[in-house]
């Protein structure tokens, strides 16, 4: 089974910057699930945190993972 982890987006691709929205990945992938890539350095949240973050998650890595996980 994969394990999951949230990567950010940020603001203006500005690494540390504000986060613009996260996305999901497969551990260790820098490509999130959307197919959207996400720089290998970028702040990373366990996948029990979707939900709990201030900024909004990409809609499609969203479906994509509800379908991937029992």
């Amino acid at each position: 089974m994969n394990e999951y982890e949230m990567r950010a987006e940020y603001e203006d691709g500005v690494l540390g910057g504000p986060i613009h929205q996260w996305h999901m990945t497969v551990e260790g992938n820098t490509a999130a699930l959307c197919g959207h890539p996400v720089d290998a350095e970028s702040a990373r949240l366990n996948a029990v945190a979707w939900g709990d973050t201030h900024e909004k998650f990409c809609y499609l890595c969203g479906a994509l993972y509800l379908r991937q996980v029992p």
